[in-house]
C-alpha cells in the first residue's frame, strides 16, 4: 500500500501575490464553494432576507428558511423599524435548545483573552480577528462547534485572498514584512483560544472542524494544498493546547465518524483534503469509507468536461497517495463479495477495480500521452496483481495480435510496462507480438540477421502457445530470403512436420525434397561439448549435484548446504546463471532459469524454474526454504564468489529468480529482493587490470580461455533455450562450464604470481538491492566495466601472438610462458587498487569490514600452487579424455 503522505511537515509559506478572482478553478460548479456563508439548512440570516418587521413575523416559524437566530427576541426588543433594521449587536440570555419551527437563541460569553495583535496592516488585523470575533460578534448562529467551523473555514480563505491581492496602485495588500507573520499568527491565536477556555476540545467545540475542509473545493491543486495546510495547522495548534486525553478522544471519535459516515461528511469535504484529515486523525487510509470516498472522487474530480484531464490527474494522484486503487470501482459490489477473502471473490474485486480504472483513466477522448500519464499515476504503488490485471485487460481489449503495424494502443502498453516496471508476460497479445518481432520483424529479427540456426530457433518457439504462428513467420521469411534449406530444417522436426505450416507448403517440391533429406537427422545428446577440442569438465554427469532436477530424480539441496554452509570452510566458488530475454528494453522481468555453482570439490546445477512448481513444493523442500539456502550461499562472507562480467541486468535476473513466487505476485512495489551477492570478484575486471584495459574489453570469456588455457569454449548451446524442460545434458554441461572456468582462471592468476592477495581484495564488491537499475547507486556496471581503465598512458598490454603454441598446452607448467603473460601496472604514483576501492565506495557496492574479513580468508586459499597444479591437471585430462571418447565414437 502507498506510504502515507505527511502534508503538515513542511513550513507554510506565504503565496505569491496575484489577482484572486482571476485564478482558474476546476469544474462548472466551482463557484458554489467560494462563499463564506453557512451551508444549508439555515442558509439565510434575518438581515439577508431583507424583510420588514411584519413580514418577518409571518415567517418566523419557518425553521428551514434561516439559521436559528433569536428572531422572536430580536423582534420583541426592536421598538421601531429603524431599530430592527439596525440590529441589536449583542444579545444576552440563557442558552436554549433548538426546536424545529421556532428559532432559538444561544448566548455565549466570550472570556477575556490577553491578546495583542502584532500586525499593523488593517487587512491583516481583520483576518486575524476572524478567529477572535466569531464567538460573540453579531447574532449567534447555532452552536459553538458550528460557528467555530465556519470561522476555521473562512480564515484560510480570507488569508489567501489577502496575501495574493494588490491595491490599485500596485502595492501589496499585506506588506512584505507582515506576510509571513500573518501565517504564523493564526496558529498562535488558535492556541490561546484553547488555553483561555474559549474553545474546549472536551466540550465538543471541534466537532465541526472536519467540515471546514470543504473550503478548498473547486480550487487548483496548489491553492487547495495551501488552504488545507493552513487550516490543518490551526486545528493542530488547538489540539496541542488541549489535554492528551481530550486529543485522543477527539481523534477516536472522528476516526469512527470517518469510517461509518456514508455520504454526509464526504459530500461536504473536498475529497483531495482527505490526506490532510487523515494526518490530523493520525490514521491511515484504511479508515476511509470506501464507498463514499470512491464515489466522491468520481463526482468531484472525474466528471468535468473542459478541465477533464486536470481533474483526472488529481484523482489519479489522490488514489495512489491514499492507496485506494485496489478498492476503486468496488463501491457498487455487494457487501458479501467485499467481505469474503476467498480467492474467487478477491479476483472479482480485482477485476472490478481494474475495469473501473481502465474505464475512467483510459478515456479515448484524451491523447495517448495523457492517458499514459493518468494510468501511470493511478497505478503507482498499487498491488502488482491489480497492475497486471489492468494491463491484461488493456491488452485483451485494445491489441490485435494479427496486426503487424505498431499503433498507439501498443505503444501505450509498452510505455506502461516500462514506467511501471511490469512483466510483459502478463499481456499475452503484446508478448506474442514481441516474440514475433524477435523471430522476424519487418526490419530486424533473428531470422533476418541470421543470429540462430534453424534448430536453435525451433528450440525457442516449439513450446510456445502461438508456435504455429511463429513458425509460419520464420518459414515465410526464410523462403522470401532464398534460404529454403533453413525452412526445411524447421519443418523437418517432429513438431514442424505436424503443423499447419507444413501442410500449407506441401506443394513446394523443392522444400518437400529438402525436408525429406533433413527428416532422418537426429541429434544425439551427451554430457560434454558438442564441438571437438573444447573445454570439458573434470566432473562426470552422475557426480553433479542436481538441486530440483526437472524429473525429480535427485534433490541435492541438502548436499549443497552441507558442502558450502555447514562446514564454514573458506573458499572461492564460481557462479553463473542463464536466462532468456526477447527485448532488453521491454522484457525487464526475465528471470534466471538455471544457476550453476562450482567449488574445488564439485559442481551443482539449480533448476530455478523447478523450484516454483507445485510438485517440488510438495516434496521434502519448499520453494521459500530452498531459495533461502541459495541466498545464504550467495551472501556467505567465507565464500568468495567469482563471476564473469556481471552487469545490472544480469544481477536483476538472478534477484527476480530468488524472490519467492508468492511474494513476487502479491507485492505492492516493483520486485526486488533483499539478497546480496557478497563478496564478489569479477574475472573480467581482474583481466582488465592485468591487461591495463577496461573490463568491458574482456567480455569474451572464450578469448580469456584461449589466452590462459589454450582451449576454447563450446558455444553450440550458448543461444539455446534454457527455459525449456527437460534440459539437455549438453545444456547442463555448458551452464556448469560458465561457472567452472572463472574459478580455474582466478586460481591460476593467484597461485602463479600474476596477482597479489591485496589486489584481489581491492576488487571485491557487494551487490545488493540498491544496485538494481535505477537504484540509488545508479549504473554501477558502467562505472565498473567501462569508465575504470587501468593504465596511465592509455596503452594496453596485448597477449603475445599464439602462433606456433601447442593447442591444449598447459602453459602454467612453463615459467617462461608465465613470464610472457600480461601483468598489472604497479607504480608508486598510481595505486590502482586504492582507486578501485574508492570507486566501489562511491558506487555503494563496497563490502563491509566483516565481509572483507571473510573474503580475506577465502582469497588466501587461492595462493596454493599445489592445489592449482592439481586443478589444471584434472582439467586438461578431462579435455583429452573427452576428445578421445568422441573420436572413438566416430570411428565406430
Amino acid at each position: 500500500m502507498a506510504s502515507h503522505v505527511r502534508p503538515f511537515c513542511q513550513p507554510l509559506q506565504a503565496p505569491m501575490p496575484f489577482t484572486f478572482s482571476s485564478h482558474a478553478t476546476l469544474g462548472p460548479r466551482a463557484g458554489l464553494f467560494d462563499t463564506a456563508l453557512p451551508h444549508p439548512p439555515f442558509k439565510l440570516s434575518p438581515e439577508e432576507l431583507g424583510l420588514s418587521k411584519e413580514q418577518l413575523e409571518s415567517v418566523a416559524n419557518c425553521a428551514w428558511l434561516f439559521s436559528p437566530t433569536p428572531v422572536r427576541q430580536f423582534y420583541d426588543q426592536a421598538e421601531t423599524q429603524d431599530d430592527f433594521d439596525a440590529g441589536i449587536p449583542d444579545l444576552q440570555g440563557p442558552s436554549t435548545a433548538f426546536s424545529p419551527g421556532y428559532p432559538q437563541h444561544q448566548v455565549h460569553e466570550r472570556p477575556p483573552i490577553p491578546y495583542e495583535c502584532p500586525l499593523r496592516s488593517p487587512e491583516a488585523r481583520r483576518i486575524v480577528d476572524i478567529l477572535l470575533s466569531w464567538y460573540s460578534t453579531g447574532p449567534a448562529e447555532g452552536s459553538i462547534a458550528k460557528r467555530l467551523g465556519q470561522a476555521l473555514q473562512q480564515y484560510p480563505r480570507e488569508a489567501y485572498k489577502a496575501l495574493t491581492s494588490k491595491l490599485e496602485d500596485g502595492q501589496l495588500l499585506v506588506p512584505d514584512d507582515e506576510r509571513q507573520k500573518l501565517i504564523e499568527e493564526g496558529p498562535r491565536v488558535a492556541t490561546m483560544l484553547v488555553q483561555y477556555g474559549v474553545v474546549s476540545v472536551a466540550r465538543g467545540d471541534l466537532d465541526c472542524s472536519l467540515e471546514a475542509f470543504g473550503l478548498s473545493r473547486g480550487h487548483p491543486p496548489t491553492v487547495q494544498q495551501w488552504l488545507c495546510r493552513s487550516l490543518g495547522k490551526i486545528i493542530i495548534s488547538m489540539l496541542a493546547a488541549a489535554p492528551i486525553e481530550d486529543q485522543e478522544r477527539w481523534r477516536m471519535q472522528n476516526q469512527l465518524r470517518v469510517a461509518d459516515d456514508d455520504m454526509e461528511l464526504y459530500g461536504v469535504v473536498d475529497v483531495r483534503a482527505w490526506r490532510f484529515v487523515l494526518q490530523l486523525l493520525k490514521a491511515d487510509s484504511t479508515k476511509l469509507n470506501r464507498r463514499a470516498f470512491c464515489s466522491q472522487v468520481q463526482v468531484q474530480l472525474c466528471s468535468f468536461g473542459v478541465h477533464r484531464f486536470d481533474g483526472l490527474h488529481q484523482a489519479a494522484k489522490l488514489i495512489a497517495a491514499l492507496g485506494q486503487a485496489s478498492v476503486f470501482g468496488t463501491e457498487m459490489l455487494d457487501e458479501s463479495i467485499l467481505a469474503n477473502q476467498e480467492p474467487e471473490y478477491v479476483n472479482i474485486r480485482l477485476q472490478a477495480s481494474a475495469m473501473k480504472i481502465r474505464e475512467v483513466f483510459n478515456d479515448k477522448t484524451l491523447q495517448r500521452k495523457d492517458r499514459q500519464e493518468l494510468l501511470k499515476e493511478v497505478l503507482k504503488g498499487a498491488p502488482r496483481r491489480l497492475v497486471r490485471e489492468v494491463l491484461a485487460q488493456l491488452d485483451e481489449a485494445e491489441i490485435d495480435a494479427a496486426e503487424r503495424d505498431e499503433d498507439d494502443e501498443l505503444r501505450l502498453i509498452y510505455d506502461l510496462l516500462f514506467n511501471l516496471d511490469e512483466d510483459v508476460r502478463c499481456c499475452s497479445n503484446v508478448f506474442f507480438k514481441l516474440k514475433r518481432d524477435w523471430v522476424a520483424g519487418r526490419r530486424a529479427g533473428t531470422v533476418l540477421n541470421e543470429e540462430l540456426t534453424a534448430e536453435q530457433l525451433c528450440d525457442h518457439i516449439e513450446d510456445e502457445v502461438n508456435y504455429e504462428e511463429l513458425l509460419k513467420v520464420a518459414v515465410n521469411k526464410c523462403s522470401a530470403s532464398n534460404r529454403k534449406f533453413e525452412a526445411a530444417r524447421m519443418l523437418a522436426r517432429k513438431a514442424g512436420g505436424k503443423s499447419k505450416v507444413a501442410e500449407t507448403n506441401r506443394n513446394d517440391r523443392q522444400l518437400h525434397y529438402l525436408i525429406s533429406i533433413y527428416k532422418d537427422e537426429e541429434a544425439t545428446d551427451h554430457y560434454g561439448p558438442l564441438e571437438e577440442g573444447c573445454v570439458a569438465l573434470p566432473y562426470a554427469f552422475p557426480s553433479v549435484y542436481h538441486v530440483a532436477r526437472w524429473d525429480g530424480s535427485s534433490l541435492g539441496l541438502e548436499e549443497l548446504q552441507r558442502e558450502l554452509l555447514d562446514k564454514q570452510e573458506p573458499m572461492a566458488i564460481g557462479i553463473s546463471w542463464l536466462w532468456r530475454c526477447f527485448n532488453a528494453h521491454l522484457d525487464m522481468h526475465a528471470k534466471a532459469a538455471v544457476l550453476a555453482i562450482a567449488w574445488p570439490r564439485g559442481v551443482a546445477l539449480v533448476d530455478m524454474m523447478k523450484l516454483e512448481t507445485d510438485d517440488f513444493n510438495d516434496a521434502r523442500s519448499t520453494e521459500r526454504s530452498a531459495k533461502e539456502v541459495l541466498r545464504q550461499i550467495l551472501e556467505a562472507p567465507h565464500l568468495l564468489k567469482v563471476v564473469h562480467l556481471v552487469d545490472a541486468r544480469a544481477w536483476r535476473a538472478l534477484q527476480l529468480a530468488l524472490v519467492p513466487k508468492e511474494d513476487l505476485e502479491d507485492s505492492y512495489s516493483p520486485p526486488s529482493s533483499r539478497m546480496f551477492l557478497s563478496p564478489m570478484v569479477d574475472i573480467a575486471v581482474l583481466c582488465g587490470f592485468m591487461k591495463r584495459t577496461a573490463a568491458k574489453q574482456q567480455r569474451d570469456l572464450n578469448s580469456l580461455v584461449f589466452s590462459y588455457l589454450r582451449m576454447e569454449l563450446c558455444h553450440a548451446e550458448a543461444l539455446g533455450n534454457f527455459e525449456r524442460r527437460p534440459l539437455r545434458q549438453s545444456q547442463i554441461h555448458y551452464a556448469l562450464t560458465q561457472a567452472y572456468i572463472p574459478l580455474v582462471l582466478i586460481r591460476c592468476f593467484c597461485a602463479y604470481g600474476l596477482l597479489s592477495d591485496e589486489e584481489v581484495l581491492s576488487f571485491a564488491v557487494s551487490l545488493g538491492p540498491e544496485a538494481l537499475p535505477g537504484g540509488d547507486a545508479g549504473r554501477w556496471d558502467e562505472e565498473l566495466h567501462s569508465k575504470l581503465r587501468f593504465n596511465t598512458y592509455g596503452e594496453s598490454v596485448d597477449q603475445p601472438d599464439a602462433d606456433g603454441i601447442e593447442w591444449g598446452k598447459n602453459i602454467w607448467e612453463d615459467p617462461e610462458e608465465v613470464d610472457k603473460l600480461p601483468k598489472p601496472e604497479r607504480r608508486r604514483e598510481t595505486d590502482w587498487a586504492r582507486m578501485a576501492r574508492t570507486s566501489a565506495a562511491q558506487m555503494q557496492i563496497a563490502p563491509s569490514q566483516s565481509v572483507m574479513a571473510g573474503a580475506d580468508r577465502a582469497v588466501k586459499t587461492l595462493f596454493d600452487p599445489t592445489a592449482a597444479a592439481l586443478t589444471l591437471h584434472a582439467f586438461y585430462q578431462a579435455c583429452r579424455d573427452h576428445d578421445a571418447q568422441r573420436l572413438s565414437e566416430h570411428r565406430f
